[in-house]
């Protein structure tokens, strides 16, 4: 009898052990947000050559050739500051964008455009100047525009998170969050500061060897 009740009791109080639980790792608003801009990045960017390919325009053309020219012929300061204020234009407004209630829809804009560009840009810099001007590009313009865009992404991001928090508080959704103008600040200042650290760099490697590709 007392073998029996052992038995119940043993069965009454065993220790569940729970099965092992699979980590999965939680994909925050702010990766989809990035990931959203990359794609659109890389879709603008196809389209920028297509567009070339399709309907070659005057205008855009000639700006294409002019940007090349000026980061091939000019002085390391002129080159320096025609790529800074290139740059500068697109993280600017995204900047400014960020610090309104309309931020969110309107900050993909100056990503599209400057993806369209470098599109159009690659396919113009290809049909002039064949293997030699796709060089040019990977050595001396890829690498910048990379890491630029890049920042300008995580800028995107940044003014995205800026912009939502803005509209909860004006619409009484979310009066707890906290809107910090100065790390909004900082965190660009901190992305701009890679930009143009980039851009030094690449403008010193213009001026030492641009000129060798000879794109004529």
């Amino acid at each position: 009898m007392t073998k029996v009740i052992s038995l119940r009791k043993r069965k009454l109080f065993k220790t569940h052990i729970p099965k092992k639980t699979i980590n999965r790792s939680r994909i925050s608003n702010s990766d989809i947000t990035k990931a959203f801009f990359l794609v659109v990045v890389i879709l603008s960017t196809l389209f920028g050559c297509m567009f070339y390919k399709s309907y070659e325009n005057e205008y855009i053309t000639d700006a294409c050739a002019d940007f090349i020219g000026n980061l091939q012929h000019n002085s390391f300061i002129e080159i320096f500051k025609f790529s800074f204020k290139f740059d500068f234009i697109f993280f600017i407004s995204i900047f400014f964008l960020g610090t309104s209630f309309i931020g969110i829809p309107l900050t993909v804009i100056p990503i599209i455009f400057k993806g369209a560009f470098i599109g159009y840009l690659s396919s113009f810099v290809y049909c002039e100047y064949g293997l030699k001007g796709i060089l040019f590009l990977l050595v001396l313009l890829y690498p910048m525009i990379i890491i630029t865009t890049t920042s300008q992404i995580y800028s995107a991001n940044e003014s995205v998170c800026m912009s939502r928090k803005i509209i909860n508080v004006l619409t009484n959704k979310n009066t707890a969050d906290d809107i910090s103008i100065r790390l909004y600040v900082i965190r660009n200042s901190i992305l701009m500061g890679i930009n143009l650290i980039t851009i030094l760099i690449n403008s010193l490697l213009l001026v030492k060897i641009g000129t060798k590709f000879n794109l004529q």
